[in-house]
């Protein structure tokens, strides 16, 4: 019988610890383990399971999302059935969405970007949502608050239009309030000492299958 390399990597450290730490769900198909090394403890972030205390210190600047990358594997699959619904309203009206991205402005603020173009064109407009942010320092929950004052910069403006503000408020904002977000890095593939980018997301409901999944961009 054929064992996974990430069960392999966890044998020896199951014989000397409680293998509890994180769940199984954690590990999919050619996925290190979260507890892996990776990121030098010189680096802004060093512990997967403590990342949302560098979101708290300022030291994470932006998650991206974007639904042409097939990385990571197997995750967010509910984020991107409301996505699919967004696209499809904003379609509609004759846009086309690329991406969306969450800027952390500091430790309680958080600004939803998302990247649009018309059907015919390939002008690039951005629409900018800001939130509240408020994490327990305990255990990393997260939970994301629609803020009550609307930003007045370009891009706040062009999220609020006829056209634009419906579909975001329908199918993004309602998931990104409603939920219980844990901030984590899966892996460091993709981590350069120069981009100081890492996958991972934010994972929902306690279900690490779940959530917002992309690239964290560190400061």
């Amino acid at each position: 019988m054929k064992i996974k390399k990430t069960l392999l990597y966890l044998l020896p450290l199951c014989a000397m610890v409680s293998c509890n730490k994180y769940p199984d769900a954690l590990l999919v198909p050619d996925e290190e383990p979260l507890n892996s090394s990776g990121i030098e403890s010189t680096d802004n972030v060093a512990d997967s399971d403590l990342f949302h205390q560098h979101i708290s210190e300022g030291k994470v600047a932006s998650l991206t999302y974007d639904p042409t990358l097939d990385y990571p594997k197997n995750r967010g699959l509910d984020f991107q059935k409301h996505y699919r619904q967004y696209e499809t309203a904003m379609s509609e009206k004759g846009w086309q969405v690329k991406t969306m991205q969450f800027l952390f402005n500091s430790p309680t603020a958080v600004t939803v970007r998302t990247a649009f173009s018309s059907a015919k064109g390939a002008t690039l407009f951005w629409a900018d949502y800001d939130f509240t942010l408020s994490i327990n320092p305990a255990n990393g929950t997260t939970r994301i608050h629609r803020g009550t004052v609307k930003g007045n910069t370009v891009n706040n403006l062009v999220g609020q239009l006829g056209s634009v503000l419906p579909a975001f408020d329908q199918h993004i904002a309602p998931y990104l309030t409603k939920s219980s977000f844990h901030p984590i890095r899966l892996s460091t593939y993709i981590y350069t000492a120069t981009d100081k980018q890492v996958s991972g997301g934010l994972y929902t409901n306690d279900d690490i299958r779940n959530g917002i999944f992309g690239t964290w961009q560190l400061r």
